[in-house]
């Protein structure tokens, strides 16, 4: 029935379900599967009335039977180590050998949380929709990495060659969201690239230490915003000797991700590229100057994929560059 007002239009509508007679419908044993059913699909409320009776106002739906809100927080640990040597001929004659050894140690620790909250939101003059009202991803890794290099070229040579020095993954953690199974798959993988230009045949190694500390928080109601904390810090640069007096530039880059992701598709990550660049100028006299730089580049974000995307109302991916920090971590020259 349509009814025109001041303030517009009234509509009123009568929904029949074929539940039995008044007097089952309104036991609850009888009609508690139709009710049920009913709440996968609309909100509503009943009201049955006679001349004593009268039907109340349409308010806010009750809670949906699948419950809205999921937190929960994991910890995540790993002390791994990985280097692979890395070996390139030219076919000129005669022919220029470069070997590179580049390595990683690692001890991290990561904490991650997640928050999904659901619930009715308000969208007309009487009408809800069941929507994703916030989303939160936390990730803080503390982790301390030394990288180091050790390359030997026997001639003049620019080259850049790369590889996968580790893949890392502990058993999964299971536990459910909305009464559905799901788990959580932490994982740790390290690649490295290294960079070269040698005027002259010679070798060296370089490495060091770094402190890193982030903490990320990913958040999402309405649209994606982050908050990040982060330092790092290095200690025992080394530079050895280079075995000839020569020109030469060797960057080691170890760019890895950190993830949590549920059903190892869809979760927070982290991303943090360290890499060290060692140079050396030919000085003076018989003197060598060599200069030992480094850094590390952060990013973060969540990957939304899968069951977790369609749970959380096909919310988008996203991926936010966080931080660049670069440092000279010795500089002084050797003799010849």
């Amino acid at each position: 029935m349509l009814k025109k007002t001041d303030k517009g239009f009234i509509l009123k509508e009568t929904m029949v379900i074929n539940g039995g007679t008044p007097k089952n419908l309104l036991d609850e044993k009888s009609s508690e599967k139709v009710l049920q059913s009913l709440r996968d699909y609309t909100a509503f409320q009943i009201g049955f009335f006679n001349d004593k009776m009268k039907p109340d106002s349409l308010t806010k739906p009750i809670e949906h039977k699948v419950k809205n809100d999921f937190s929960g927080s994991w910890t995540f640990t790993a002390s791994q180590s990985g280097q692979k040597t890395l070996t390139f001929t030219t076919s000129t004659t005669p022919s220029v050998q470069m070997t590179a050894t580049p390595r990683i140690d690692t001890s991290l620790t990561m904490q991650v949380s997640l928050l999904i909250d659901h619930g009715w939101v308000k969208t007309g003059w009487c009408s809800w929709s069941w929507r994703l009202r916030r989303f939160e991803a936390s990730v803080s890794p503390t982790i301390t990495i030394k990288p180091s290099l050790d390359i030997n070229v026997t001639g003049t040579l620019e080259k850049t060659l790369s590889a996968t020095l580790f893949s890392y993954r502990p058993a999964p953690i299971y536990f459910s969201i909305s009464f559905v199974p799901v788990w959580i798959q932490f994982e740790l993988a390290v690649n490295a690239e290294v960079y070269e230009k040698f005027s002259a045949g010679l070798s060296f190694t370089v490495s060091t230490n770094y402190s890193h500390y982030a903490s990320l928080r990913f958040t999402y109601d309405g649209k994606w915003n982050y908050s990040a904390s982060r330092n790092a810090s290095y200690s025992g640069p080394s530079f050895s000797k280079p075995s000839v007096r020569a020109g030469a530039l060797a960057k080691l880059s170890l760019p890895f991700t950190v993830s949590a992701y549920i059903y190892s598709v869809a979760g927070p990550f982290v991303r943090l590229s360290p890499w060290l660049k060692g140079e050396t100028t030919i000085a003076t006299g018989n003197r060598l100057d060599a200069k030992l730089s480094g850094g590390l580049t952060l990013s973060g974000g969540v990957q939304m994929a899968g069951w977790l995307k369609a749970f959380c109302d096909n919310l988008p991916s996203v991926e936010y560059n966080i931080w660049t920090w670069e440092t000279v971590l010795y500089q002084g020259s050797f003799t010849y």
